[in-house]
């Protein structure tokens, strides 16, 4: 495993949500394609619970105890 590689996908992952978003105007970020379907800021909002609430704990598992299974995700609590 190629921690520095890892860090710096996330590093690029981090940068290019934020290229995406800043010149949004805050009705297109809460505009939906559909009722159905999620507007960009629910999607990002998502996944800053997410990394709250999940793959913090995950990375932390994968990086100090591979031995360990994993936790179950819990999406909707």
């Amino acid at each position: 495993m190629n921690e520095q590689h890892m860090k710096q996908q996330m590093l690029t992952q981090a940068e290019l949500l934020r290229y995406l978003v800043t010149n949004m105007t805050p009705e297109q970020a809460r505009w939906r394609p559909a009722a159905d379907r999620w507007s960009v800021l629910e999607v990002v909002k998502h996944l800053a619970d997410e990394e709250q609430a999940d793959f913090r704990e995950h990375l932390d598992m994968i990086l100090h105890r591979p031995q360990a299974g994993w936790s179950e995700i819990q999406p909707m609590k």
